[in-house]
């Protein structure tokens, strides 16, 4: 990551901590706990088959409100600030390394204007989440920034229009990625109980692909020309090769097993397009489930590309 987006990285983590320490510790109040269950086709992002791995996870998670102050409340406008806190624990079942903790906290401002045609709602904010992994490499802090506006055209049915920019600081360098991001979401209220939703998004930024260096066809295929592999997972080719498709390596410990070594390569300049699919339901009062499917397709400079299918089940209690 570059020193500009570190320094806007630090920024960010420096103001929603400080606004932490202001907060009562008896402010503390809890808000929802979380069990998850996923899925990934394609957990390392690797672009040909013989790399491709498959992955379950199971999460634990729990969320508390630090803060909400209303700052306007007419039938004309509604405004807010509130500070919130989570927590939580990812276990990955096929790869201990990618099983992590979580800590983090989050701010937003909103502003409803309740006599405009649409109802719309504008909120900005950001949350900065620390994570520790059994993989120390992927230990670190990631940014997020946002902004975004919910659109009512009818009492069933919202859309939500906006933007975005993730910035990372992990212990390895290739984990370190910076990537902006613009999505729109519908959600359609069949009765109080129910609701659909059907999003999609688009990042531009940094991935990472970890792949077996071994597999020869991976730099062909790219583009690469003729060459080899040395002994830390780089391509060594001639200078008319075309090596630019990745700006770093390092070797995957969490990914590398059953004896085959993967490397992790930063690709810079990617493109992902993600569709996703949901709907959630309430079981009682205070207990809901929701379901997600989505599905992303990922371009790079280079010729680096890969696909992946996520599913997603929430068990949630609001208290």
């Amino acid at each position: 990551m570059n020193s500009h987006s570190m320094y806007v990285s630090l920024g960010a983590t420096g103001v929603l901590v400080a606004m932490s320490l202001v907060v009562p510790a008896h402010a503390l109040d809890l808000t929802g706990l979380n069990l998850q269950f996923g899925s990934d086709s394609n957990v390392g992002r690797a672009q040909f088959d013989d790399d491709v791995l498959d992955s379950s996870s199971v999460g634990l998670g729990l969320n508390a409100n630090l803060l909400r102050r209303v700052l306007a409340n007419t039938r004309a406008t509604k405004r807010a600030f509130t500070l919130d806190t989570s927590f939580g624990y990812h276990h990955d079942i096929d790869f201990d390394g990618l099983s992590h903790g979580k800590a983090g906290i989050s701010a937003t401002f909103s502003n409803e204007w309740g006599e405009w045609q649409l109802v719309p709602i504008f909120s900005l904010g950001g949350s900065v989440v620390y994570r520790e992994y059994d993989s120390d490499l992927r230990d670190g802090v990631t940014t997020d920034l946002f902004t975004s506006i919910n659109l009512q055209p009818a009492k069933d049915f919202d859309v939500t229009l906006g933007t975005g920019l993730e910035l990372r600081q992990a212990e390895a360098d290739v984990f370190s990625t910076t990537k902006a991001r613009v999505f729109a979401l519908a959600r359609f209220v069949l009765n109080p109980r129910v609701a659909l939703r059907a999003g999609v998004s688009v990042y531009v930024g940094d991935e990472v692909s970890s792949a077996d260096p071994s597999i020869a066809a991976y730099g062909a295929s790219t583009g690469m020309g003729d060459g080899w592999w040395d002994t830390d997972g780089n391509w060594v080719a001639p200078e008319s090769a075309n090596t630019a498709w990745y700006a770093d390596s390092v070797w995957d410990d969490a990914l590398s097993t059953d004896g085959t070594n993967r490397y992790a390569y930063l690709v810079e300049d990617a493109t992902t397009l993600l569709l996703e699919i949901g709907g959630g339901v309430d079981i009682t009062p205070r207990v809901g489930m929701d379901l997600t499917a989505r599905r992303a397709s990922t371009e790079a400079d280079g010729g680096a590309s890969y696909d992946r299918t996520l599913f997603e089940m929430t068990i949630g209690m609001r208290f």
